[in-house]
């Protein structure tokens, strides 16, 4: 309300009744500045799952001492649309005709729903202030206990859950009729103090643990440093001994005669040739590129020459200290650059498999195919499983590989170098991936093979008869999917591209926004959002109702369906399942899902996998399968 009025009286809590359909969320008293009269005000909470049409209230006004004045009013909110957790009231004035109240009881005595349906009050029903929420602070008294329930229910647990008559405190403060909360998506749940407790003790563990072991790579770090110049300086001077010091002394005496003779660029060339013998080639290298800038020195001497001979030895130590620095990409940079000095070839391996750092939000360890199933194992080795015609399953031989994906009729994999291999069905070139280099993430669709590299752009082969190789001018992506006929990429901003076929508006994904992970399906496109709720779009006979999902932490899109993996285990699923490929609801204990034509794939916790739909190829024979890489 605006200045004018004066607030005389609050609700100091919600009122509530068992079994009533509405909340009495908050009310006050006010009075008009201008004319001196009363009215109240309520706000009511719809709880169910019905939608309000009117309801009718009633008011005791009461003076100073909490004594009634006068009778009760009674007061009707009309042609409301409210529907589960909408509120409504808090604009209408009900005005009261006591100018001496100061304070008011209320009740709901009916509700109308939209459906016609009718709620009364029964008789004698009691109106009472529902218990405030405990916060986590005050119920667990430790910021770190906090800070663990959090981790493990979500960042929206502020309070204990508690039941309160047929209600409960859901942790995100909501008060809930049902089994799950309409505000957060969780259900009830007792906090378990000692194991959360034990959860507590074995995270600091681990964070102190973690903590120490940074420490221990950094004075690692600082140690190869120490380590590799004092190997540079004993190599330098074994390298003057072999060229045997009457050679040395010959050389230093010719260098102090043109000191004398020319003065400061003598003098750098010098301290260049002392430089070098001491293994510092890039101080070395400078100190020659500044003697050379002298014309009569450089002829006489070809200082130029020497700093040029000195450019892969300068490479290779700029390579050196980057790496034992954890600087990987410029340790990367300056060996390629060092060629095939010393070891250098060998050294730009470790260095780029250090830039590669696999982020295994990035990498799938499960692929599930038109009709073929592969899997990674924690050696790098790869199981497959299915169809064959194609040569699809023809994995056997794959070693050091960290993520696989499949297609209809062909299959990819990543290995640890960021190179790919794939085989199978090559009929528009989608297994043409033998050139690739710097790989982080792969994803196979129907036709065609998508892959993300290292510097965020992405490359694809396959068909493009709808566009959906167009993927070139892509920039800052950090995941990519492929589906039927086209193709998703995620953003580091949490946005999302699309290309390809947009038949059922599949690629209208522009106005997503705070995606953490993407997935497309044959006909659709699936977003998870970073609060654990999804969107999708495109057919939509894929993904009805998924607007209502949460907790959600991983998502796959399937020909026309859509599986959910929740933060708990279990997993959800929606769509057409011909086969029983959504048949996934007794699943628990999983890490990661895919869904593929007609079959579903989980991991699970322990490196088994379940499956279900079609398995006419014994693609869902998986039952023998143990060892399958799991996520970090």
């Amino acid at each position: 309300m605006s200045e004018r009025f004066t607030r005389l009286f609050a609700l100091p809590e919600a009122l509530y009744a068992e079994g009533s359909p509405l909340l009495i969320e908050a009310g006050a008293l006010l009075r008009d500045s201008q004319n001196g009269r009363l009215i109240a005000q309520l706000k009511l909470k719809n709880l169910g799952e019905k939608a309000v049409q009117a309801a009718k209230i009633r008011l005791w006004p009461q003076d100073p001492a909490g004594r009634p004045l006068g009778g009760a009013i009674e007061y009707t909110y009309l042609d409301q649309s409210a529907g589960r957790r909408d509120s409504f009231g808090a604009k209408n004035p009900i005005p009261v005709a006591e100018p001496a109240a100061r304070s008011f009881r209320a009740e709901l005595l009916e509700v109308i729903f939209a459906d016609g349906s009718l709620w009364t009050a029964p008789e004698g029903a009691v109106w009472a202030p529902l218990p405030a929420g405990e916060t986590l602070e005050t119920a667990l008294g430790d910021p770190e206990l906090c800070k663990q329930l959090r981790l493990e229910r979500g960042e929206d647990c502020r309070f204990r859950p508690a039941r309160m008559l047929d209600l409960w405190r859901c942790a995100c403060g909501e008060a809930v009729r049902g089994e799950t909360c309409p505000a957060c998506g969780k259900g009830f749940f007792e906090i378990d103090l000692p194991a959360l407790t034990a959860a507590k003790d074995a995270r600091l563990a681990a964070e102190k643990a973690a903590a120490e072991k940074a420490a221990a790579e950094a004075a690692e770090r600082a140690a190869a440093l120490a380590k590799m110049k004092a190997e540079r300086a004993e190599k330098a001077k074994a390298r003057r001994k072999k060229t045997g010091k009457i050679a040395v002394l010959a050389a230093a005496a010719l260098v102090v005669a043109a000191a004398i003779l020319l003065g400061i660029p003598g003098l750098s060339a010098i301290r260049a040739g002392k430089a070098a013998d001491g293994g510092d080639y890039i101080d070395a290298m400078e100190k020659y590129r500044s003697a050379a800038d002298w014309g009569l020195f450089n002829a006489l001497f070809h200082s130029d020459e020497k700093a040029d001979a000195l450019i892969p030895a300068a490479h290779y130590q700029e390579g050196e200290e980057a790496l034992a620095e954890g600087r990987y990409e410029d340790a990367l940079a300056s060996f390629e650059a060092a060629g095939d000095y010393e070891d250098a070839p060998s050294q730009a391996q470790v260095a780029k498999k250090q830039v590669l750092d696999w982020d295994h939000r990035s990498l799938s360890f499960v692929g599930v195919g038109g009709y073929h199933t592969v899997a990674l194992k924690t050696d790098g080795t790869v199981l497959a499983k299915g169809r064959n015609e194609n040569g699809e399953c023809l994995v056997s031989d794959w070693e050091d590989i960290v993520s696989v994906s499949a297609g209809s009729y062909h299959t990819v994999g990543l290995r640890s170098d960021g190179t790919v291999v794939a085989t199978g069905m090559n009929s528009d070139g989608q297994c043409n991936v033998s050139g690739l280099e710097m790989v982080i993430a792969i994803s196979a669709g129907t036709n065609h093979t998508v892959a993300l590299k290292l510097d965020g752009t992405v490359v694809a082969v396959g068909r493009n008869t709808n566009g959906q190789c167009d993927v070139e001018s892509w920039e800052d992506i950090v995941a990519v999917s492929a589906g039927g006929k086209h193709t998703l990429g995620l953003r580091a901003d949490g946005t999302v591209v699309a290309v390809g076929d947009d038949t059922y508006g599949q690629c209208q994904v522009q106005d997503w926004r705070d995606i953490v992970a993407i997935s497309a399906g044959g006909m659709h496109s699936i977003g998870l959002k970073a609060d654990g709720t999804v969107v999708a779009a495109g057919d939509d006979r894929a993904f009805p109702g998924i607007s209502r999902w949460t907790d959600i932490i991983a998502v796959s899109g399937g020909s026309r369906y859509t599986i959910g993996l929740k933060a708990d285990g279990t997993a959800v699923a929606v769509g057409t399942g011909n086969y029983g490929e959504t048949s996934i609801f007794t699943w628990s204990n999983l890490v990661a899902v895919c869904a593929g034509n007609t079959h579903t794939v989980g991991l699970c916790s322990d490196g088994t996998l379940v499956a279900v739909g079609r398995t006419d190829y014994h693609q869902c024979d998986l039952s023998s399968w143990q060892g399958i890489k799991l996520p970090n």
